[in-house]
């Protein structure tokens, strides 16, 4: 250095901060240390009395700066070069590469390797405040996201994995309780992996391959879970979180106002915002150095995460299953040896004007925080509070492969010749199918649902469908008709009304599916390649109405109505148990209810229609031929979450 210093070689050190915005900060090595510290206090690195330079690991008075240059205090041996920021070092600190359980306590990585990532996105985080959210919990599964860092806008009727099976989560996880928790987040980066980013260990798949080539496939899958993990998650925001709870308890704990809070805005002595007149107890602080916040605060707490080496997750959205990172042939495997159960029951009021003069469908379209998975299926039901006849075809489309659909809504009956507006007030009902997770390894005697697939339309509209146990009246079958198309504003299939019910034909039990147009005219020939027939098996469980049963006048009464409607009344709407069909009350529509028309022979000039649901009976409005006292029915309605 002296050599350099006498030969008055001007020489620069450049000073690399590896924040959101890389500052590039130019440091003359032969400037004295008092010109330095005004060039650094006007910098974003905000030098201030408190901070000091070293010398032999002497701090060296601010009084004397101005008789040191750099170049004195800089060695080899004392000069610390901050790593660049290092993904496979966040990776590996994190072990992202295992699975993990959410538990009451908080998310665990599980004791073994599931997956290697191969690929990843990630896109650092602006420069930006840290915010307070104050998320008021009113159940047991909400707490439970809350404790495991789960966002709060992910779908709450989502059947996580890893949830404890035996807990009160699985028994009543919708207890009503009331707690309110106060969020700190400040996050730093965002990971976002595809399955096709992920490997799976040679371990994890091993194990697989022995569970389902066993003879008892679902003991050996938990305990792949247990092992492995029960979930990976496909987004997740690093950096830090500090979680507190509001108590009753005497004594008061400094937290920062419940406003987005800027990293530059003044705080308290210790770095903290006071709280209005509330006890919080602190739960957790993940990332960052827990001694600073201790010592400094909130914005002690926030330094320590410029240093990628303290970050954690603070958030997880977008969970799937440990068994997703399969290939599609081991992950089929994995699920019929799961089977599929109702993961989502719900009931959405509308209020809808339509055009009497006009078929054009209402399109409903699920909440953003819900999401699907592409092997879900789902089941709609038109009801209505209201004892009206008007009835609704209902069916689900999809545009462009999107995992999300949405629901149309065609209002059926004759058009009027003017433009005429009325006002409708429905509900709508609809089911989620799918592997469960939540009860993901529960020894069951009867699954509910027995067979579940989705069919595609045929040229002679007949489906072959189920094989086995259609008679049993033990069992319902539900469907409902899907499409397909690359876009839904202006499309003449979107003004399609379809439908489907079930029957025999040639001795095979089939979905029978129609079209019509707007003026109700049958469709014959048309592209089926994008649309499709849900259909679901299904057997009982307790607390829900199920089976099937012949309209007579002892279980559905039957009485015909203008305009090819038919009224089937069910005062004594049965449930089936066992082999008996017993009385029981009217079905409430605070959940579906779902009714298919069943025909033993079904023939060229068949039934075709729809039903609404009603408080004291079921409309049937026929497109064709009416409804008979021949026919069979089948019924379900399951409880809401």
């Amino acid at each position: 250095m002296e050599n350099i210093s006498s030969t008055k070689v001007k020489k620069l050190i450049n000073i690399q901060v590896n924040e959101e915005t890389p500052m590039l900060i130019k440091l003359d090595i032969n400037a004295n240390l008092k010109e330095l510290r005004v060039l650094l206090s006007k910098n974003e690195i905000q030098m201030n009395d408190n901070m000091n330079f070293l010398r032999f690991s002497a701090r060296i008075p601010k009084s004397e700066e101005s008789e040191f240059l750099l170049s004195e205090i800089i060695f080899d041996d004392n000069l610390r070069i901050k790593d660049m920021l290092d993904w496979k070092k966040i990776i590996e600190n994190n072990r992202l590469e295992y699975g993990l359980h959410f538990t009451e306590t908080g998310p665990v990585e599980a004791k073994e390797k599931a997956f290697n990532i191969l690929r990843y996105t990630q896109k650092n985080l602006p420069l930006s405040p840290y915010f307070n959210e104050v998320v008021k919990c009113q159940t047991e599964i909400e707490n439970l996201y809350i404790k495991n860092y789960i966002a709060t806008t992910t779908n709450l009727n989502e059947k996580l994995p890893g949830l404890p099976t035996s807990s009160k989560y699985e028994k009543n996880p919708n207890k009503k309780i009331e707690t309110v928790y106060h969020k700190i987040k400040r996050g730093k980066a965002i990971l976002i992996l595809d399955v096709s980013d992920l490997k799976p260990t040679k371990q994890f798949v091993s194990a697989v391959d022995k569970a389902l080539e066993s003879n008892n496939k679902l003991a050996l899958l938990k305990k792949i879970a247990d092992d492995f993990g029960y979930f990976w998650c496909k987004r997740l925001e690093i950096g830090g979180i500090i979680i507190y709870e509001e108590t009753n308890e005497t004594g008061s704990t400094n937290i920062p106002t419940l406003q987005p809070v800027g990293i530059g805005v003044p705080a308290g002595e210790n770095g903290n915002l006071e709280a209005s007149n509330n006890s919080f107890k602190l739960l957790v602080v993940h990332g960052g150095l827990e001694k600073y916040y201790h010592e400094q605060g909130i914005a002690g707490w926030i330094k320590s995460l410029n240093d990628y080496r303290n970050w954690k997750i603070a958030e997880f959205s977008e969970i799937r299953s440990i068994f997703d990172i399969l290939d599609d042939e081991r992950r089929l495997k994995v699920s019929e040896a799961l089977g599929k159960q109702i993961l989502v029951s719900q009931v959405v009021e509308l209020n809808i004007t339509f055009d009497l003069s006009k078929r054009k469908p209402f399109m409903y379209e699920f909440p953003r925080n819900f999401r699907f998975s592409n092997t879900d299926q789902i089941f709609v039901t038109g009801m209505s509070d209201e004892n009206s006849k008007a009835v609704f075809a209902t069916r689900l489309h999809y545009v462009d492969d999107r995992s999300q659909p949405v629901i149309l809504l065609h209002r059926l009956g004759k058009l009027k010749d003017k433009s005429t507006l009325k006002d409708f007030s429905l509900k709508l009902g609809y089911i989620v199918v799918g592997i469960s997770t939540l009860n993901l390894f529960e020894q069951t005697t009867k699954k509910l649902v027995l067979e579940s697939e989705t069919v595609s339309f045929n040229n002679n509209h007949y489906s072959v469908i189920t094989k086995n146990q259609e008679r049993d009246i033990n069992t319902s079958l539900i469907s409902t008709c899907v499409s397909k198309s690359k876009n839904l504003q202006n499309n003449p299939k979107s003004e399609f009304i379809m439908g489907a019910h079930f029957g025999y034909r040639d001795n095979e039990f089939s979905a029978c599916t129609y079209c019509y147009d707007q003026k109700m005219r049958p469709i014959y020939q048309f592209d089926k390649s994008d649309f499709f027939v849900n259909y679901s098996l299904i057997s009982g469980q307790q607390n829900n109405r199920f089976g099937q049963a012949q309209i007579t006048k002892k279980n559905f009464g039957l009485r015909l109505l203008p305009s090819k409607k038919s009224k089937i009344t069910f005062e004594k709407y049965p449930q089936i148990v066992s082999t008996q069909a017993l009385r029981s009350p009217q079905p409430t529509l605070q959940s579906p209810v779902f009714i298919s028309l069943i025909l033993d022979n079904c023939p060229e000039k068949c039934v075709h229609g729809f039903f609404k649901i009603a408080p004291e009976y079921a409309v049937f409005q026929s497109l064709n031929n009416p409804i008979t006292k021949n026919h069979r029915v089948a019924y379900f309605s399951v409880n809401t979450d």
